[in-house]
């Protein structure tokens, strides 16, 4: 279980607006929200072996937020695939992946 405790109103306020109202929010600063989501989501893989493999992605339960999220990304000119198990309500994640 978790506990998160703030003293500011306006933040509660925004906090409790519907997913929905929070990515149109997200749509007029796109920078910010992905450094955000990035943040508490991101993550960055490295594999070193013949190849020198880099894979940087995000996952979240949320379709509708990592799609957004992706809208976002390509709308900077930042392409990834999406991946995960439609039939099972599990994580999702988007990825990038770079080879040398």
């Amino acid at each position: 279980m978790y506990v998160v405790r703030y003293s500011c109103k306006t933040l509660v306020e925004l906090l409790r607006l519907p997913l929905k109202k929070l990515l149109e929010i997200a749509f007029k600063f796109p920078r910010e929200f992905l450094r955000g989501f990035f943040d508490a989501e991101g993550h960055v893989d490295v594999a070193v072996g013949n190849q020198f493999h880099l894979a940087v992605g995000a996952e979240n339960s949320n379709k509708q937020l990592l799609s957004r999220a992706k809208q976002l990304l390509k709308s900077l000119g930042i392409t990834l695939e999406s991946h995960g198990n439609e039939k099972q309500d599990r994580s999702r994640r988007l990825e990038a992946r770079r080879s040398r």
